[in-house]
């Protein structure tokens, strides 16, 4: 007896490239994936991780089997125990967290979220996403210093500090105006284009 296996052939050589597809998603994805067990032991690491949060210093080895209880950025963060209510099958959003030391050194800002991962109706682990928002906490604090620096130029300068639209209309900010002009309406100032 003779029998076509074509259609089973085709089906597994799909299933693989799909398989091949998700995998090189998840490993280029921009964020730290990783996938834990239901101890917490990481299973699985993505490349983005090794190469943006190890700087390429570790490699998947050191993460691989370590429980998030001994992942040093998580931990000098104190938000391993936070992350770890994802085994009890709640959604773990953590936004802003301050990370004084990574496991190669540094340290930074980072927004976490973990997911339970379901197997049979129970909780069999958890995903954890981790994205590194240093860069943009760096420009937030800049731009404020930056606010704060002319706040504090306006608030103690003797001049008058007017703009205007386009249109010549004004939008005025006066700090610092002599006495007499205070109150008066800007309509006094003259502004040629």
């Amino acid at each position: 007896m003779h029998e076509d296996i074509t259609e089973y052939k085709q089906a597994e050589e799909a299933r693989i490239a799909s398989e091949q597809k998700f995998k090189n998603l998840i490993e280029k994805c921009p964020a730290s994936v990783m996938l834990l067990d239901h101890q917490g032991r990481v299973e699985f690491v993505n490349d983005w991780h090794i190469e943006k949060f190890a700087n390429n210093k570790l490699g998947k080895e050191y993460f691989l089997g370590r429980s998030i209880h001994e992942l040093p950025g998580l931990v000098s963060a104190g938000v391993d125990t936070e992350i770890s209510r994802v085994f009890q099958g709640d959604d773990v959003e953590l936004e802003n967290v301050y990370f004084p030391e990574f496991a190669v050194g540094g340290s930074g800002w980072v927004n976490i979220r973990a997911v339970p991962v379901y197997q049979g109706g129970r909780v069999a682990g958890g995903v954890l996403l981790r994205e590194n928002i240093t860069a943009r906490k760096k420009m937030e604090t800049a731009l404020q210093q930056s606010q704060q620096k002319f706040r504090s130029l306006v608030e103690n300068t003797q001049d008058v500090i007017y703009s205007h639209t386009p249109e010549g209309h004004f939008t005025v900010s006066i700090q610092g105006v002599p006495k007499p002009a205070r109150g008066q309406s800007p309509r006094h100032l003259s502004c040629t284009k």
